[in-house]
């Protein structure tokens, strides 16, 4: 699924925003997606990562304010670990869950959410939004393009970047968003000992999701 090297060492993968499973929406077929991708993460981060070819020990967590009893059970039985939280603005279980060995995917989430991720935890991986086409998507003069502005300015300059392509993937129904991995820069004292992350995008392919639908 992913072209692209997922180091440092990582041992738990959690998704926020994933959205509800369940309840019927024009959204599901996009939300079984981003869950097909966020399982193909998780493989592909336990294969990377593995000596020898053992598979290795990783967490995996998921939190989505919409979350019914249905889709926690859901996920569980996937050997998911579901956390809670109030409001889609908040960070909720998560914030106690996040540490540096932790690659966070948002397939969604607000942008006052975005703020507390980057600003209260140590997020040293992220597949999310690509705050490039964020500001795009809105007007200069709009209170959305000075956040996500102001965003970038304070959180994200500090993350190498590389586009997610879903050729191929995604339909135009399902209304996505283009993604980005981010990697938070090494600070000097780390950039002697610092793991390349390559020069290849991340990649998408249909073909993950169909192999990670058959086995739901």
């Amino acid at each position: 699924m992913l072209r692209a090297r997922i180091q440092p060492h990582v041992t738990k993968v959690l998704s926020l925003g994933l959205g509800s499973l369940s309840e019927k929406s024009r959204d599901q077929s996009r939300r079984f997606k981003q869950l097909a991708i966020f399982l193909a993460i998780a493989d592909h981060v336990r294969q990377s990562s593995s000596p020898r070819g053992r598979m290795s020990k990783l967490e995996l967590y998921a939190q989505d304010p919409t979350f019914t009893r249905a889709d926690e059970s859901f996920l569980q039985s996937l050997g998911v670990h579901v956390l809670r939280t109030p409001s889609p603005s908040e960070l909720g279980e998560a914030r106690h869950v996040i540490d540096e060995n932790t690659l966070v995917y948002s397939p969604f989430l607000t942008i006052n959410a975005y703020g507390l991720l980057l600003e209260s935890c140590p997020v040293d991986l992220l597949i999310g939004d690509d705050f490039s086409s964020l500001l795009l998507k809105w007007e200069k003069h709009t209170a959305e393009h000075k956040e996500v502005a102001q965003l970038s300015k304070l959180h994200i300059s500090r993350y190498q970047k590389r586009a997610v392509s879903g050729n191929g993937f995604w339909d135009e129904d399902d209304r996505a968003f283009p993604m980005a991995l981010y990697r938070r820069k090494p600070d000097r004292r780390q950039k002697d000992v610092a793991v390349s992350a390559g020069d290849e995008d991340m990649v998408i392919h249909d073909v993950s999701f169909k192999l990670t639908r058959a086995r739901l």
